[in-house]
């Protein structure tokens, strides 16, 4: 439906109709109902797009754990010009335990920054990277915001212990990219 307007040009009032249209750049901070939240885990590590859903679930934890960078890089997307590099973010919200990523838990609820050296642009971005590293690097590095030394693992360790580490926590599936991201 077109949205009507009164507008003054040239000191005459016209009316005027605006087609409206959905923006695709704030869609993440809709609430999604419609599919499961997209994720995806390696190395016992759960990776997850930072959209509504996943703000409304961890705020609170969040807010526990000090984390204001996550409230500031949602919150302020589109004033604080994040969209210009960021389409969405990527946060580890979990570690599940295995030794593959015994010395993650410092990464824990944070923003990947790049993938072996290489800028996040949104989820299905961090993905792909992530698979290339795995099928073609020997280790997988990973930046993330406001901590200066990365997490390196090596990516045969990584393939090794994934099987595993489905099947200690009963898992089905690695990945779900049904959701937004």
């Amino acid at each position: 439906d077109p949205i009507r307007v009164e507008i003054w040009r040239e000191g005459k009032r016209q009316t005027i109709d605006l087609k409206a249209r959905i923006t695709r750049m704030i869609e993440f901070q809709r609430r999604n109902h419609d599919t499961g939240p997209s994720f995806s885990i390696f190395a016992g590590l759960v990776f997850q797009p930072l959209d509504a859903n996943l703000m409304e679930t961890y705020a609170g934890r969040w807010a526990k754990l000090g984390r204001p960078e996550l409230f500031y890089r949602y919150s302020y997307y589109l004033s604080g010009e994040i969209y210009r590099n960021t389409e969405i973010d990527v946060v580890l919200t979990r570690r599940l335990a295995a030794k593959v990523n015994l010395y993650a838990a410092p990464f824990e609820n944070r923003v990947v920054q790049s993938v072996n050296g290489e800028s996040i642009r949104s989820f299905r971005d961090f993905v792909k990277r992530v698979d290339t590293a795995l099928s073609s690097e020997e280790y997988l590095i990973l930046h993330f915001r406001g901590i200066p030394r990365p997490l390196v693992l090596r990516t045969a360790d990584i393939r090794a212990a994934d099987p595993a580490v489905l099947k200690q926590y009963g898992i089905s599936a690695a990945r779900n990219m049904k959701g937004r991201g």
